[in-house]
């Protein structure tokens, strides 16, 4: 009965032609985004073009010790670690096994794995029971996509001091 009796606010409630019509407008204009360099282009596939965004020189790269460097892309969430690794010609990575899997997908230069050839196009796949230490090739740099869902687990005693600090 309160209810009733109470007075209603007007309600200021917008015109249904005006929001209609509004459907007809064009999008906002969104910039296109920066035109990639050629050598950008012929090393990514064109899937991974749109999470990099930019060439390949124009990226944030961070350098990782003295054995190469990482851009971490988008794709990357908790518990998933998504990035480009550039390593230079000869680089020795350290020897290690892993917690999780990690998948590389090599997209320029090669590398050499427990006496196995890796080149461009080619894909490895490792998981908790492979030790490995991969070493660029000294033809030239290798650039890597890697992807892991845990850390690295490094073998030796460095790697004992080391691993508490490594994450995803």
């Amino acid at each position: 009965e309160m209810l009733n009796e109470m007075e209603t606010p007007e309600a200021d409630v917008p015109d249904l032609d005006a929001m209609l019509s509004r459907l007809d407008e064009p999008e906002p204009f969104a910039a296109p985004p920066p035109p990639l360099d050629a050598e950008t282009v012929s090393l990514l596939p064109k899937p991974l073009r749109q999470y990099v965004g930019v060439s390949l020189k124009d990226l944030a790269w961070k350098r990782v010790g003295r054995m190469y460097d990482e851009v971490r892309l988008p794709l990357s969430r908790k518990g998933l670690k998504v990035s480009l690794m550039r390593l230079k010609p000869g680089a020795l990575m350290p020897q290690h096994t892993h917690r999780g899997q990690e998948i590389t997908l090599v997209l320029a230069g090669g590398y050499t794995d427990n006496g196995r050839a890796f080149i461009r196009g080619d894909f490895a796949a490792k998981g908790p029971s492979h030790k490995h230490q991969p070493v660029v090739d000294e033809d030239g740099e290798c650039l890597c996509l890697v992807v892991l869902d845990a850390p690295v687990r490094l073998t030796g005693t460095l790697g004992r001091l080391v691993n508490p600090f490594l994450r995803v």
